[in-house]
């Protein structure tokens, strides 16, 4: 139940290749039909801006499909058990993601998982109990939701076989929605869509984009003026997809020409990426590649034309189908490292402010990496000294400073770690671990040899790390961070995200470093003496690094 919202980005892979793949469906009301029920519009709100709908049952029955996914699957099922309830790929029948309207605000995403076998209910009440999440009846469906919290992870079980995930306030409104206004059923067709496809997506592009359009987007105005952009991908020996919008006769001409800018500029988007050196030579992009590929080929000689009161463009992308629903979950399972990553980085900002805060209400001194004891031990980390400015005060106040933090009392706090040392969507056996960390050594902000301030920082707060969340994981309280030695080489570090680490500067900015950063630049950037602006060109590895041996965990040295 952790990181719902950000869970939501899972799905959003599917989301993000398929409309970065191709897309397409169709447009205007009618009864519900066996094509609409397979793609459980009956979710989805009729005032709904748009949505999509993957048939994941249908995509992993491709043949030999499963089998590629085997190795993949391992490394997702266990956030499906823990976020989702369900545990297994296989089990998974239907994705739908819907936006939710709120008024004057940005409408929101809710996704609706349904299974085949049904969720585990009863590892769901655990975890809503465990979370302390308020249940609100909303006709007759229960919402379970952070309290005070609008933006909050929410949940709402829909039947035995559907749950709804979102921001408290979406899931709400959707469940409202869905009962008093009617469904997508009352103001979308689907006599057209073929009931072989396996993804179906449509917008209203006036309301998920409001006019004006952004500079350099005007040509575009005639397909923002469309009731309805749709998409279908059916995966057969290679990709079908079609994109249709529905703009009437009238408008059909000039919303031919800027259906046809818009398949060019995407030609020419994709085929810069694909140019690009680093994105081609990581071996983790090669099924993408192929899929890529193959509708770059396609998109080419792609036109759109005429079709009663809309226009259509129909293209066949030749791809192993393999390759397809591998790269599909692979892109998902990076736009929800994406999601996460940016949540980490508003914990590592939060961290920053506190360690600005801390200097600023303690004679301008920085907080050392461990609380000591009269002797010059490490007792517990610079993490619970921390805590009155991250809105612990409270929990600050139960620990014995002058304990070791494994004493009797102080491990007794470790199950209380504040939510801004947890890395988002990290499942963890052990809930007090935190990957969240700063350089120990001489030359660093956090020098245990003195006591500095940011006034002894030469090298300028914006081009010094002060922390990163990287290495293996350690207890939250425990003493224990990154050595470095500046005449030494620092071992590479790994971290909770594939796509890189995230770090804060000394004036609480965060950025994210590649897995390929430089690590002699990574050192220089921990140097508060260091004269040059490493972390600003930390991504250009040098050619003589190391591979390293991985991240060295240390405990502060005790006080000379």
């Amino acid at each position: 139940m952790r990181g719902i919202n950000r869970s939501v980005w899972f799905v959003i892979a599917f989301l993000t290749l398929c409309l970065v793949l191709g897309l397409p469906a169709r447009t205007l009301s009618a009864e519900p039909d066996d094509v609409a029920k397979r793609f459980g519009v009956g979710f989805i709100p009729a005032e709904s801006p748009g949505f999509l709908s993957i048939r994941v049952d249908a995509l992993l029955d491709r043949p030999g499909v499963a089998d590629a996914l085997k190795k993949l699957a391992a490394d997702i099922e266990p956030t499906l058990a823990e976020v989702f309830f369900f545990g297994k790929l296989s089990n998974i029948e239907r994705i739908v993601v819907t936006l939710v309207p709120l008024g004057d605000k940005p409408p929101v995403p809710v996704m609706i998982l349904t299974t085949k076998n049904g969720f585990e209910r009863e590892r769901f009440m655990k975890a809503a109990k465990e979370m302390q999440l308020k249940e609100t009846s909303v006709d007759k469906l229960t919402v379970y939701a952070p309290e005070n919290d609008p933006h909050g992870d929410a949940y709402c079980p829909i039947d035995e076989k559907s749950l709804a995930f979102g921001p408290a306030i979406g899931l709400v409104q959707f469940v409202s929605a869905k009962k008093s206004n009617g469904t997508m059923y009352d103001s979308f067709s689907f006599k057209d869509v073929n009931d072989k496809s396996q993804v179906v997506a449509a917008i209203d592009p006036a309301r998920v984009v409001p006019a004006p359009l952004p500079n350099g987007f005007e040509g575009f105005q005639p397909l923002h003026q469309s009731q309805w952009l749709s998409f279908e991908l059916r995966a057969n020996q290679g990709l079908d997809l079609l994109l249709k919008a529905r703009c009437g006769k009238a408008n059909a001409k000039l919303a031919m020409g800027s259906a046809d800018a818009g398949l060019k500029m995407l030609t020419e988007v994709l085929v810069a990426g694909l140019h690009d050196k680093r994105f081609h030579d990581d071996p983790d992009n090669a099924n993408l590649i192929q899929v890529l590929d193959g509708l770059v080929a396609s998109l080419k000689g792609a036109k759109s034309e005429a079709d009663g009161e809309a226009i259509k463009c129909h293209m066949e992308a030749k791809v192993d189908d393999k390759a397809v629903a591998v790269a599909l979950v692979e892109g998902a399972m990076r736009a929800r490292d994406s999601g996460l990553m940016r949540t980490a980085q508003n914990n590592l900002r939060q961290i920053g402010i506190a360690i600005l805060n801390f200097e600023a209400n303690n004679a301008g001194i920085l907080p050392q990496a461990a609380i000591y004891s009269k002797d010059g031990k490490p007792l517990l980390s610079w993490r619970v000294a921390l805590l009155p400015y991250l809105e612990g005060d409270d929990l600050y106040k139960q620990f014995k400073l002058d304990e070791p933090w494994d004493s009797e009392h102080n491990k007794k706090l470790l199950t209380q770690m504040p939510k801004v040392y947890a890395s988002p969507g990290v499942i963890l056996k052990d809930r007090s671990l935190t990957y969240y960390k700063v350089f120990v050594g001489k030359g660093t902000p956090f020098d245990p040899k003195q006591k500095l301030g940011l006034a002894q920082i030469p090298a300028g707060t914006t081009n010094v790390i002060f922390a990163i969340e990287g290495g293996e994981p350690v207890p939250w309280t425990k003493p224990e961070d990154i050595a470095i030695d500046p005449d030494k080489p620092l071992p590479r570090l790994t971290g909770p995200y594939k796509r890189g680490l995230n770090v804060v500067a000394g004036d609480a900015s965060v950025r994210v470093i590649s897995k390929n950063y430089s690590q002699k630049k990574l050192l220089l950037a921990t140097d508060i003496n260091c004269k040059v602006a490493a972390l600003q060109t930390i991504d250009e590895p040098d050619p003589e690094d190391a591979k390293g041996s991985g991240s060295k965990e240390t405990k502060p040295p005790e006080k000379d």
